[in-house]
């Protein structure tokens, strides 16, 4: 190979690169660009889809709103969280409401309404306000706090100190909650109870558990729902068990609930089924009851200051 001169190659720095070396040059400059055109495309994806990874409310919200025609963003739009805690029969609700149409929130994100399901076997009364606690830890305070629990108390604790004990409760729970608007889900009649033969003297208790408990609710702003179609004497409500609902009672327990929410929602009327009561033709349909001593009155009632003035 000829030895190129000194003087030749400092003439060549001075005039720059030459064409091989421009071209080499400008190959390397694309493959850059390019690798950098695409980073750069790339991470506004990146950014997007991190921005938009809020947690749906509901688990299974994909699955209830492909069953009700509704996107994963109007699910998780819903405004509303109602919260129903309690027993099995919470529990054995759930499992059930997962395979209707409606989905865990039984059809209520219509109304902009999410359900969150928190049922445990065996649960007891001491077991509702640490339960309640730890909830707050994980979610924000609900709009309505719907609560199905004691009935496991029945006959282990003595009626007037269970009574004593629940309300209590309560009044812990709305300073914890003054938000939220906390409904007693009444409890359900049995065919067999674990703490006593005497079937009918139990259910008994338990109505007057049931309407003590709503009364003192519904005085300070609270609701009830009842189950009127659920009674002790239709075996076919219930399981072989005689304390579960069976698979129709079950759909007429969510039934109940789902229309409850809806009323409680649309109306404010906090009592279901909404009361309808005539007094001197004048109608009541607020929710507030008082016992008058005239027999054909609900026992869960709060006050009429006399028997032709609602006191709404």
């Amino acid at each position: 190979m000829p030895k190129v001169k000194k003087s030749n190659r400092i003439a060549e720095r001075r005039e720059g690169p030459t064409k091989n070396q421009q071209q080499s040059k400008a190959k390397r400059g694309q493959s850059v660009n390019r690798d950098t055109s695409e980073t750069v495309e790339k991470s506004p994806e990146v950014d997007h889809v991190v921005g938009n990874t809020k947690p749906c409310p509901e688990s299974g919200a994909a699955t209830n709103a492909a069953k009700l025609g509704l996107s994963d963003d109007e699910i998780c739009k819903a405004e509303i969280e109602a919260w129903f805690v309690g027993s099995s029969i919470v529990k054995r609700a759930f499992v059930a409401a997962r395979d209707r149409p409606g989905g865990l929130s039984l059809g209520l994100q219509r109304l902009g309404i999410n359900m969150w399901w928190q049922g445990k076997g065996g649960m007891i009364w001491t077991d509702m306000y640490k339960k309640i606690k730890t909830l707050l830890k994980v979610n924000e305070k609900p709009q309505y706090l719907i609560m199905h629990c004691a009935a496991n108390d029945m006959g282990k604790t003595k009626l007037k100190e269970l009574i004593e004990n629940v309300k209590t409760t309560l009044g812990k729970i709305q300073l914890l909650l003054p938000d939220t608007k906390i409904i007693w889900s009444q409890l359900l009649p049995r065919r067999k109870w674990r703490y006593s033969e005497y079937v009918n003297a139990m259910n008994k208790s338990l109505k007057r558990l049931n309407s003590s408990i709503a009364a003192e609710l519904v005085r300070k702003g609270g609701g009830y729902i009842k189950y009127p179609d659920i009674k002790s004497n239709d075996e076919l409500l219930f399981d072989r068990d005689g304390v579960h609902l069976s698979e129709k009672g079950t759909e007429i327990f969510l039934n109940s609930i789902c229309a409850a929410i809806e009323q409680f929602s649309k109306t404010g009327i906090l009592v279901y089924p909404k009361p309808l009561l005539v007094l001197n033709q004048v109608y009541c349909s607020c929710g507030m009851w008082q016992g008058l001593g005239l027999r054909n009155y609900p026992s869960a009632c709060i006050h009429f200051h006399h028997v032709d003035e609602c006191a709404c």
